[in-house]
């Protein structure tokens, strides 16, 4: 059963970007598996058919304000729609345990791949299709982004929660290992949303007093060690650079993120009605796309306006649906064991403020394993829950 699903995952993700092939046709393979879970019982089920309603919408608004067909606008979709992938869980029915040893595979596997394609690329080598814009001239100005990268930063989550319990080294490999893409993706995002939820993890899981004290001070003994490894402490240097840089603010006018903010609310829309329904995602040679991509060579990318800036293109609804069943994961109640997850949607929901790290491509993949994880740890505890009660009142 495991291997399936990793292989599954693996071929819609094209292997971490090994191969290329056309998403349309991936998607293809998970309908089947939609038309037979959607009839299950599921905790997303209104969040997932709010997320339909409004891309349906989105492609309408699309093909009136815009011009583009709904086929080309579907072609254009499937990083989003990859979240399916809950609904090959959902029919397969993979216990617990199994989706955690299928999660702790990919974790290793991908951050093992992105750390050995990080000092490749120092080479001009590049084994899996990257983004030019992430390669820089050289390894401090290099921020390199690879498909379904959440998974490190989940694994570190994954990796504290599980070593609380287990006390298996696999664990503390997961958490090592992400903390060090975490300072190679160079993100100041990343690097102070990761450092604040792994200490509400630690409270969450140790509550206050001497255990915490001793973790912290044991934490920040690994971190200054960690450091001390050239490739990290030279991407160190480049993040502290960047902090202190004046002109990336908001308060300053001629930021690019005050103009994107502008196109976007008040120069892009037609009117009201596009900009709720949002104005479509550009596919293939269309004028719409080419137009498009006319302003985004100029700068106005409505990435680095993270979840808002999806809704510009997106739509509200869909963008709204995100946001929902997010907080929804982090409602939930679960056994300690698995309130990574939750801390995680934090994280996500934190890092997309001005990042596109909650829709970056192949990270819904990951939602998708995430919530189906989290619905099995809730609907456990649930049916424990239940049974002890049917106990005490036969007593």
């Amino acid at each position: 059963m495991q291997y399936i699903i990793i292989l599954f995952f693996l071929i819609l993700n094209n292997f971490f970007g090994f191969f290329k092939v056309d998403n349309a046709i991936l998607l293809c393979l998970l309908i089947p598996f939609l038309f037979k879970g959607f009839r299950k019982y599921s905790i997303y089920k209104n969040y997932f058919i709010l997320l339909f309603i409004g891309i349906i919408l989105n492609f309408t608004s699309c093909f009136y304000f815009r011009g583009q067909n709904f086929f080309e606008s579907f072609k254009a979709m499937p990083i989003f729609l990859y979240v399916l992938f809950y609904y090959v869980l959902k029919v397969l029915k993979p216990s617990l345990f199994t989706t955690e040893k299928v999660l702790l595979f990919l974790i290793i596997s991908f951050d093992i791949i992105y750390i050995l394609q990080f000092i490749l690329i120092q080479k001009n080598i590049n084994i899996f299709h990257i983004e030019e814009w992430s390669i820089g001239e050289d390894s401090n100005s290099t921020r390199l982004r690879m498909m379904s990268q959440g998974l490190f930063s989940l694994g570190i989550f994954f990796g504290i929660n599980k070593f609380s319990f287990t006390r298996k080294p696999i664990y503390l490999l997961c958490i090592f290992l992400g903390v060090v893409i975490t300072f190679l993706a160079a993100f100041r995002t990343f690097i102070v949303a990761v450092s604040f939820f792994i200490i509400f993890m630690l409270f969450k899981l140790k509550g206050g007093g001497k255990k915490i004290f001793l973790t912290l001070i044991l934490g920040s003994i690994g971190m200054f060690g960690l450091i001390q490894i050239p490739m990290v402490s030279d991407k160190m240097d480049y993040v502290f650079s960047r902090f202190q840089s004046k002109d990336e603010t908001l308060s300053n006018k001629d930021y690019i993120r005050l103009a994107q903010f502008r196109y976007f609310t008040k120069e892009r829309p037609k009117n009201t009605f596009e900009y709720i329904l949002g104005s479509g995602m550009p596919y293939g040679d269309s004028k719409y796309s080419k137009n498009f991509e006319a302003n985004r060579l100029n700068g106005m990318q409505y990435v680095d306006w993270g979840l808002l800036g999806l809704s510009w293109m997106l739509g509200i609804l869909p963008v709204l649906a995100m946001i929902l069943y997010s907080l929804k994961v982090i409602r939930l109640k679960v056994d300690k064991r698995y309130i990574y997850i939750g801390v995680w949607y934090l994280y996500l929901l934190s890092t997309s403020l001005f990042e596109i790290e909650f829709y970056r491509y192949g990270n819904f993949l990951v939602q998708a394993i995430a919530l189906y994880l989290v619905e099995l740890a809730f609907l456990k505890r649930e049916k424990r829950s239940t049974n002890n009660y049917k106990t005490i009142t036969k007593l």
